[in-house]
């Protein structure tokens, strides 16, 4: 719930602080990335059960399917930049031409959500859903996440926003990375 609300939360910035056409252009390619990161949540929840009926046991088999992920999200951030033009232009025309510069860098950030699949699947399975809070909470809701978000729209506009939101899910997936070496067992106090 927390990450869908930072997911959105740069839409509504970009509502207060950029004109409506801009809201459009960056409207229009976080469509395409809303479509595209569906992928990873998809097969999070579908694997869930079959990882946790064997937490441990199913460790390398989750590492592959991880680097997998990985893998095709590094594409996607590839085909970002060279499939917007023809992907704005077909699905919404000339007059979105601007959301070409935008979903190359959404593409990146939707590369870092894939990464961050695994361990969060591993996270969820281990009993340390703690850890996936914990790291939504620093890296969108403090500070940081907050701070790049306005300097991006300040300094950059709708490049600067996409810029953000990139830095943000792959500081999210090496915080996830980074829990994932934590001890088992260690979550919330009862």
């Amino acid at each position: 719930m927390a990450s869908l609300a930072f997911q959105y939360a740069d839409l509504y910035l970009v509502s207060l602080l950029l004109t409506r056409e801009e809201v459009g252009q960056y409207g229009a390619a976080l469509r395409i990335q809303a479509l595209v990161i569906a992928v990873p949540t998809v097969w999070g929840i579908a694997a869930m059960p079959r990882f946790a009926r064997h937490p441990h046991q199913s460790k390398t088999e989750l590492v592959y399917w991880s680097l997998a992920l990985t893998a095709s999200g590094l594409l996607i951030g590839l085909a970002g930049i060279f499939f917007s033009l023809p992907l704005i232009s077909f699905l919404f025309g000339s007059k979105y031409r601007a959301a070409t510069i935008i979903l190359p860098l959404l593409g990146w950030s939707a590369a870092g959500i894939f990464a961050s699949s695994g361990p969060v699947t591993w996270l969820t399975i281990t009993n340390r859903q703690y850890y996936i809070l914990l790291a939504l909470v620093v890296a969108d809701f403090t500070g940081l996440g907050l701070y790049l978000l306005l300097a991006g729209i300040f300094k950059w506009g709708l490049e600067g926003v996409a810029i953000s939101r990139c830095a943000t899910s792959w500081l999210l997936c090496c915080l996830y990375l980074a829990f994932c070496r934590s001890k088992p067992g260690r979550n919330l106090p009862d």
